[in-house]
């Protein structure tokens, strides 16, 4: 009749059987006798649970923190909430609207009441040849816009804008 063998486990070594037991071992003939062999394994355990103590001490830290965080957050969103509900936001157009309005267009007119043309207001960016043909085969080969040059001159025209 075969013996039954233990279900062993490497992680749960001592569980398995007595102090007493691992203690008088013939696996190592050089362990101390008694419950000194106890002892490393004992000051390996209380280095561990420092390791661990310091651990818990970070994040009981890091929850400290981050409730100082919420709590102060959860204030300025409040503030903003009764600023929202106390400011009175008009939905038309008010008098000072119509006054910016009106130094706008009168800021876009010339002295004939003609309006301005961009090209009198914007100047066009520095950029070189090889630039602009760089951004042109992009926009190509993006599909955005087509190169047409049926007419002998090479034209472009757009296709899409998304």
């Amino acid at each position: 009749m075969l013996g039954r063998t233990p279900h062993r486990t490497p992680l749960k070594r001592v569980s398995q059987g007595s102090l007493f037991a691992l203690s008088r071992s013939g696996n190592n003939p050089d362990a101390p006798h008694g419950l000194g062999f106890i002892e490393p394994v004992m000051a390996e355990l209380i280095d561990e649970v420092e390791t661990l103590q310091a651990n818990v001490e970070g994040l009981r830290n890091l929850s400290n923190s981050l409730k100082t965080f919420n709590g102060s957050f959860a204030s300025w969103l409040y503030v903003m909430d009764m600023n929202a509900l106390t400011v009175d936001w008009p939905q038309a157009p008010t008098d000072a609207s119509f006054r910016l309005a009106k130094r706008r267009r009168e800021f876009m007119m010339d002295s004939d009441e003609r309006g301005i043309k961009l090209i009198e207001i914007i100047r066009p960016p520095d950029l070189n040849q090889a630039r602009v043909n760089k951004c042109l085969i992009a926009l190509v080969n993006r599909k955005i816009v087509q190169k047409e040059n049926s007419t002998g001159t090479v034209l472009y025209h757009w296709t899409r804008l998304s």
